[in-house]
Order: structure tokens, then sequence, then C-alpha cells
């Protein structure tokens, strides 16, 4: 498990995910985005608002990061875009850490990134801008997983052909 820095806590509240409240993978996955939707909707409604997001899913329940993602990119609502800002800024905040350590030439990240790295990037970009060191920063890129959402299947073929070798 070394190296999963989906565990690291940034808040001591916000979404669960991968054990704990407040996690990366809380605040970075597409059930943490869901999450934050529901948390956002939450507090519209106790303000006398209803957000598109709540009329479009049906119920809270039903809020997801596919839909906030759609509202979002399709009809540019403020609601959902800040929704992803948030996610952005946590994975900026978490990508920071990674840079200042490591100093990697790259960093690659599936999931909600590669789906929606529109949304997501320009946050992220603006947190790492400030927390990287500068040279560090300069000579990574963050990119999409380039075996897309097939990675599963292509990790499952890998594995087979390591045992038929055997």
């Amino acid at each position: 498990m070394a190296g999963e820095i989906g565990h690291v806590r940034l808040t001591e509240g916000g979404p669960f995910g991968f054990g704990k409240y407040g996690s990366c993978e809380g605040y970075c996955s597409g059930g943490g985005i869901a999450q934050l939707g529901r948390l956002a909707v939450t507090e519209a409604l106790a303000r006398g608002e209803t957000p598109k997001l709540l009329r479009v899913a049906g119920s809270l329940e039903n809020i997801s990061a596919k839909n906030i993602g759609d509202l979002a990119e399709k009809e540019n609502d403020e609601f959902c875009l800040e929704i992803y800002r948030n996610c952005g800024e946590k994975l900026g905040r978490t990508l920071s850490i990674l840079v200042d350590i490591l100093n990697p030439e790259r960093i690659i990240l599936g999931g909600v990134f590669m789906r929606s790295s529109g949304l997501i990037v320009p946050s992220m970009e603006k947190v790492m801008k400030k927390e990287c060191l500068s040279y560090s920063l300069d000579v990574c890129k963050v990119v999409p997983a380039g075996l897309g959402e097939n990675i599963g299947d292509y990790a499952a073929l890998s594995l087979a052909a390591l045992a038929a070798k055997e």
C-alpha cells in the first residue's frame, strides 16, 4: 500500500473516501464529487434555494458526478462548476505534495480526472502554481491515463498472461 496518496487527509471534515472523511479520494473521486454535490444541495436548501442539480437528479440520493459534470459542461451551471472547482483545488493540493517530494516528470491520473479534466484542471493548476516549488512544477506534466476506462481489462489480461507463463 506504499504511496497511496488517496488516503491522505486534506481536511478534518469533507466527503468520505478511502476509509476517512476529508481524504484526497473523498474529494477527488466520482463518489466524492457526488458527496460534495449532495452537501452543496443540502446547504442550498437550508438557505431556501433549490439548485437545478436537485431538479435534474430528482433526489439527493440520485446526485452523481455524472449529472454534476453534465450540468457544468453542457449548461455552464455555476453551482456545479463550483463543485468541480473544489475538487480541482483539493487535487491541486494533493499533487503539490507529490511534486515537491518526488519531483516527477509526469503524473498520470485516471478515473474522474480522465472524464472531467476540463472541469478540474483550471483550479488544480492554479493551486499547483501557488503551492509547488516552481523548478519542480516546470518539469512536471499532469496527464490523463492513456488506457482510459479499459485499464481494469488490461490489468486482468496482464495477470492472465503472467499466470499462463507459470
